[in-house]
């Protein structure tokens, strides 16, 4: 990844760790999924576990190695906050759950160690590819000087040192 989509990664990572940390705190101070948690019948401590998950979910967005995960996580317990505030009514908050959604799918993809692994694949299958048409270049170039010294009629030494620089360009394509 070049520097400036890095720094947006990880701005955006930084970005969505503040929203599920902030929506968290909220959720602790102001339960306001908690009660339709609890109308359903759920005991009166999963609410609160919740809003904990929202913000070690958002703290994980910041760590490297567990960032993916930490998106993973997120996805689940925004898809999940949707359905609740759908089966409650609140669709404002489904609304903004699922806005939030995307953003997480998306930094989830590019926090992925594949994701990195097949830019890395690509960048290292497009420079052999270069290297090869530069050495079929070369090696085109070569036999239009074999064919330019064995068509001219000049002494042989010029023929000889015209054979040693075809030499000389071969080997260099090596």
């Amino acid at each position: 990844m070049n520097r400036l989509r890095t720094r947006e990664v990880w701005l955006a990572s930084a970005l969505l760790a503040m929203v599920f940390v902030a929506w968290g705190i909220r959720e602790l101070a102001i339960p306001s999924t908690g009660t339709a948690l609890v109308s359903l019948g759920l005991p009166g401590w999963i609410p609160a576990l919740l809003a904990l998950s929202a913000i070690g979910g958002g703290l994980m967005l910041v760590v490297p190695r567990i960032s993916w995960y930490g998106a993973l996580w997120l996805g689940v317990l925004a898809t999940a906050h949707a359905g609740v505030c759908l089966w409650s009514g609140q669709r404002l908050g489904a609304a903004v759950a699922t806005g939030v959604l995307a953003p997480v799918m998306v930094l989830g993809y590019l926090r992925h160690p594949r994701a990195s692994l097949m830019q890395r694949l690509r960048a290292v299958t497009d420079a052999v590819a270069e290297r090869e048409i530069a050495a079929y270049q070369d090696k085109r170039s070569w036999a239009a000087a074999q064919e330019q010294i064995g068509s001219s009629r000049t002494s042989s030494a010029a023929r000889a040192a015209h054979q040693a620089l075809a030499a000389t360009v071969l080997r260099s394509a090596r």
